[in-house]
């Protein structure tokens, strides 16, 4: 399979009352065409603000992309202007949000605002026959009922599951070829998500749609993604195809984070949490950014920042123990299993 975006060593800062933050620290990222990449970490870790930089919508003058490349396709858009974003975010990239309802117009009707994508990219006239058509078809590619009614009403009058699919057949009108979902079941209940991340798997097969698929939720990663990268303080830790990850979680941190997982407790018995705190984005850091909250952490860790280091499995992971040959005893010591 072909590449269809590439990232090269993404820095990015934010300038803020309180001094610079370090969001992104330097992210080496790629997607196949088809292909569905999971980016997984903690809240504040960077997923969204990668994904902001992939759209061109880095909050300016906060937000500045300090170092690195977005390659699209052979066009690098971090050289682009607004006026070439424009021919490109929501034609061929488009963007699922996590909460619809603030991602949606709340005075204008369903079917304005998905006509518009239409009239913008594709120079179909909102209103049209040949646009409603459209807008009809998607609604129905994302299991909407009643679909020339949908057209004439608004957000509100729907519930969340039903306006995060309204969403989607949004990000669908032009048939892009890359689709960021930020995490967009986190606002809805069980049921909901999982006819949600069922959708999403129809249409990744019958479209051959890419999707950087970013969450929190180790569970719908491991549905959702063919691969799988996790990111912590801003950096990749760990990456790998997804049934390898997770029957060998490798660094500390990813290995922490399945022990969190409730699945893993007996009833009664306190939840395992990853002692200590995510360093702050003010913090400069040296070493490894997770060596304070690491049990394992030995004196390379505090000065030397590891580097991702692959093996014949395309599983790679950023940790000195690899180097002193003591990473296959870590999974034990934590008690991993599938």
């Amino acid at each position: 399979m072909s590449e269809i975006l590439r990232i090269r060593d993404l820095a990015i800062d934010f300038n803020t009352s309180e001094g610079i933050v370090s969001a992104v620290r330097g992210v080496d990222l790629k997607i196949s065409e088809g292909e569905v990449l999971g980016l997984v970490g903690e809240s504040g870790c960077g997923k969204s603000v990668t994904s902001l930089a992939v759209m061109g919508l880095l909050p300016k003058p906060e937000g500045v992309l300090k170092s690195g490349q977005i390659i699209f396709e052979n066009k690098n858009l971090t050289a682009f202007r607004e006026e070439e974003w424009q021919k490109i975010r929501g034609n061929e990239i488009s963007m699922i949000f996590q909460e619809p309802m603030t991602a949606l117009n709340p005075v204008l009707t369903i079917g304005d605002q998905l006509g518009e994508v239409l009239q913008v990219h594709k120079g179909i006239r909102l209103g049209s026959k040949e646009n409603i058509d459209i807008c009809v078809e998607n609604l129905i590619k994302v299991g909407i009922p009643r679909p020339q009614q949908v057209l004439n009403e608004y957000p509100h009058q729907f519930s969340g599951g039903m306006r995060q699919r309204i969403m989607i057949a949004m990000a669908l009108s032009c048939d892009p070829k890359l689709i960021i979902a930020d995490e967009p079941t986190t606002a809805l209940d069980v049921t909901i998500q999982a006819q949600i991340l069922d959708l999403l798997r129809e249409l990744k097969e019958t479209m051959k749609t890419s999707i950087l698929f970013i969450t929190h939720d180790l569970g719908v990663i491991h549905e959702m993604a063919d691969r799988v990268m996790v990111m912590y303080a801003g950096k990749i830790v760990e990456e790998g195809p997804t049934k390898e990850l997770f029957a060998n979680p490798s660094h500390p941190y990813t290995q922490g984070l399945m022990h969190s997982r409730p699945g893993k407790v007996k009833k009664g018995d306190p939840l395992y949490c990853i002692p200590g705190m995510v360093p702050s984005g003010r913090q400069q850091i040296i070493g490894c950014a997770f060596e304070p909250r690491c049990q394992y952490s030995f004196r390379p860790c505090k000065t030397i920042c590891p580097l991702l280091e692959f093996n014949e499995k395309g599983h790679g992971y950023a940790c000195h123990l690899s180097k002193e040959g003591g990473i296959a005893n870590v999974g034990k010591a934590v008690n991993i299993s599938n």
